[in-house]
């Protein structure tokens, strides 16, 4: 009953933090071309279920994104340098093949949102403490087991989802104490054998 209290807990705390923001009121762009006839105009890029195997360089011309979605693709490895986008709140990789994200990825002072459920991320940039701003972070689906020690400087942090990952019993616990403010959700334990 506790677990299905804090499911519906986190589905309500999610659903109050998507409300709508100043940015959502701009226009969404689902094509790659007619944004690049105004890139400086572009703020939000949708580019998902479209089959990437690699994030598209033309978005790195679109130096006033806010928000940028390449969930459901193929993506395996993103780009070295993301200081391109100084302006960038939401970033959703969700359901590509990613293993892990670059160092810069820290620099990205304004996120707020990362999702990266469903990929193949192992592990995290030791400085994903320099995300000041960040306050959800999805990471369901993913064969992660801890998280970098650094993440307690993460001060705007809200909500972690941390569903279907390799996190074992004492690994939660190291977490939930590293993050006393931060409502965290793990999977309950399973009967799958001796080794799960």
């Amino acid at each position: 009953m506790k677990s299905v209290l804090l499911y519906i807990a986190f589905l309500t705390a999610i659903s109050a933090w998507s409300q709508p923001n100043t940015f959502r009121e701009e226009v969404l762009y689902t094509d790659l071309k007619l944004a690049l006839e105004q890139p400086l105009k572009v703020k939000r890029l949708s580019l998902s279920g479209r089959k990437l195997k690699k994030v598209p360089k033309e978005i790195f011309e679109f130096k006033n994104l806010v928000e940028l979605d390449l969930s459901r693709n193929r993506i395996e490895k993103l780009p070295d340098d993301w200081t391109a986008f100084p302006k960038l709140e939401e970033l959703n990789f969700a359901m590509n093949r990613l293993t892990e994200l670059p160092p810069s990825f820290t620099l990205l002072k304004r996120l707020r949102k990362l999702d990266l459920r469903k990929n193949k991320v192992w592990k995290l940039p030791a400085d994903l403490g320099n995300l000041k701003k960040l306050e959800y972070l999805n990471l369901n689906g993913n064969p992660l087991f801890k998280l970098p020690d650094s993440i307690q400087q993460c001060t705007s942090l809200q909500y972690i989802d941390m569903r279907n990952t390799e996190t074992s019993d004492g690994d939660k616990e190291l977490i939930r104490s590293q993050l006393p403010g931060v409502e965290i959700f793990f999977s309950n334990g399973c009967n799958c054998g001796p080794n799960h």
